[in-house]
């Protein structure tokens, strides 16, 4: 059964009847169980817990299909894999009961009852053990440009790489060159898959005049086009900057640093655009020399740690009234793709 309702998140979903939610003890159900010297308490490391035994949830709001919802109050009605304790937990006196909820949405409410989500904490066997993993469901299938883009960053990040004949200093002796050249492979690979959709509200890697120093800018920042390669499109990097140079000398010279900004993907929007910052960090064994071949997955490090306050406040000024965001695959574990 598909699940189609976000709960406070892009892939946050609603925990429904026909979600296929399951909930996994994360410590051990004690339970009291018959033997021949008598009862003796003994653990049942996993006890499992299903959505499709769903008790108490939404009477009239239905979702996916007539599906009722899980709410504030409401419960898996069974536990399996503790079936030999048959005198009881010790906190509980019962085996094989109610999963009910720890956690819940506390903005969102069907029925007037808070809406329960994937990943939400509960209380399982009557309260004699927990989930504290949370309840695993089926994600929000995406859609839209920004699904997209989360799609390719987590294919491109699971393709194969050779850096076997990349040395690991470049040119001018700086070491970390192979983590650099993986990167740019990564967000190579993005963009063509990007490029790939022809939707014109997906931007891949296009240079942004921020200042307003070529002739043809009628704002700043605005997106540099090109007349002569691929003309009334995005220009490519290295012609936005020879323009941006030819502009700068036109007025006596300078720098060009700061005068453009190209993020990775800005999505085009009417009341503002989103401008997205993609990240791959560097996985340990390519940073010490111990994998250059194959599968090299980014490190599981947070997104946002990247960005600098000063790329931030020029995406700021593109964005406009939209957003700036930054993505690394580890937001995209739950992504469903095609």
């Amino acid at each position: 059964m598909a699940v189609t309702i976000h709960v406070n998140g892009k892939s946050n979903s609603l925990v429904h009847k026909g979600s296929m939610g399951i909930a996994k003890s994360t410590l051990p159900d004690v339970c009291k169980t018959p033997t021949p010297g008598g009862p003796v308490p003994i653990p049942y490391p996993v006890i499992v817990s299903m959505s499709s035994d769903l008790k108490k949830g939404s009477k009239k709001v239905k979702f996916d299909g007539g599906n009722s919802a899980a709410i504030k109050g409401s419960e898996f009605s069974r536990c399996t894999g503790d079936e030999p304790g048959t005198v009881g937990g010790i906190k509980s006196s019962t085996n094989m009961k109610e999963a009910t909820w720890i956690l819940y949405s506390f903005d969102v409410k069907i029925e007037g009852k808070n809406a329960c989500r994937l990943s939400d904490k509960m209380m399982m066997n009557h309260g004699n053990t927990a989930c504290l993993s949370g309840c695993g469901n089926i994600p929000v299938a995406g859609d839209g440009a920004e699904h997209d883009v989360s799609c390719a960053v987590k294919e491109c990040d699971n393709a194969s790489y050779d850096l076997k004949s990349t040395p690991e200093k470049d040119s001018k002796g700086r070491s970390g060159n192979r983590c650099k050249v993986l990167g740019r492979k990564k967000h190579d690979c993005v963009k063509e898959k990007l490029d790939r959709k022809e939707n014109e509200g997906i931007l891949s890697e296009g240079s942004f005049d921020m200042e307003g120093k070529l002739p043809a800018s009628t704002s700043s920042p605005s997106i540099i086009m090109s007349q002569q390669i691929n003309p009334g499109g995005v220009s490519p990097w290295y012609s936005a900057f020879g323009k941006m140079r030819k502009a700068v000398k036109a007025v006596g010279g300078g720098s060009i640093k700061g005068l453009i900004r190209r993020p990775d993907v800005v999505l085009v929007g009417d009341s503002g655009n989103t401008v997205i910052d993609l990240k791959f960090p560097c996985p340990g064994k390519v940073k010490r020399g111990k994998k250059t071949r194959g599968y090299m997955p980014s490190a599981d490090v947070p997104s946002a740690s990247y960005m600098t306050e000063a790329t931030r406040e020029s995406y700021e000024l593109i964005a406009g009234q939209g957003k700036v965001k930054t993505i690394a695959p580890q937001e995209c574990k739950q992504e469903i793709c095609p």
